[in-house]
């Protein structure tokens, strides 16, 4: 497979991916753009991504051991061995390598609009400008970050409560649409009144 120069002089296996209904010719991208989405990929895959191995590796001990809490040296030692085998992946080019276009995970979807919504709704209650795009909010102390910063961060502080939400959510749009699915299997007519309207 032929590779692209980008205008960022970063070498792409496709000139364009489709994602969220657009295809993103990625050798039209900036510099700066490539740079934004490589930090956010890192920050992502080298932190949430981890970190929600890190669980269930915790979750699964504590399932075969009820009780008995991993020492902390052992939590450490996972991490670090994941987060070495995700560097390797991305070094040797076999991160994503089974995936075909960009696919989100559903639970990861809901996971972020949990968080963004999160995110937004503490910045309104302190009358701080919920930023867009590559805007950042400016804190105490000198701190600015973008949406994506703070709902990186959020997602990590939040993460066992946002998935336990997001999974709900997710869960209780699963029941809605089976209802309507056995509701519309016993409407003859598909009536205004008969669907529910």
């Amino acid at each position: 497979m032929t590779t692209n120069e980008t205008p960022g002089n970063v070498a792409v296996a496709k000139t364009s991916v489709e994602a969220a209904g657009h295809t993103i010719d990625l050798s039209a991208l900036p510099a700066k753009s490539i740079s934004a989405l490589i930090s956010r990929g890192l920050t992502h895959y080298l932190g949430s991504e981890q970190a929600s191995k890190v669980k269930a590796f915790k979750d699964k001990h504590e399932a075969e051991h009820p009780g008995v809490e991993l020492a902390e040296d052992e939590i450490t030692a996972y991490k670090t061995e994941k987060v070495a085998e995700a560097v390797k992946a991305l070094m040797e080019g076999t991160i994503g390598s089974r995936a075909v276009g960009i696919i989100i995970d559903p639970l990861d979807k809901v996971r972020n609009q949990v968080a963004r919504a999160r995110v937004v709704e503490t910045l309104k209650a302190n009358g701080i400008k919920v930023p867009k795009g590559e805007e950042a909010c400016e804190f105490a102390g000198g701190v600015k970050l973008t949406m994506a910063e703070l709902i990186e961060r959020k997602l990590a502080k939040e993460d066992e409560d946002i998935t336990k939400e997001a999974k709900k959510i997710i869960a209780d749009k699963t029941k809605r649409a089976n209802a309507a699915k056995a509701q519309a299997a016993n409407v003859a007519t598909k009536s205004v009144d008969a669907l529910g309207f």
